[in-house]
């Protein structure tokens, strides 16, 4: 599986559900990291672009 880091500005950890909605349902959020401000989600099987 493809393990990518898809930064989102302006979010903060906090009140973050653990599931985060995307147009490919075969994106699955693994872990949700919490650095200097930034919400950084882990996601397997990432499409090819």
């Amino acid at each position: 599986n493809i393990l990518a880091k898809m930064i989102i500005n302006s979010f903060k950890k906090c009140g973050i559900s653990h599931s985060i909605e995307t147009e490919s349902e075969e994106q699955i959020v693994i872990s949700v990291d919490d650095e200097e401000n930034y919400l950084i989600v882990y996601i397997e099987n990432l499409p090819d672009y």
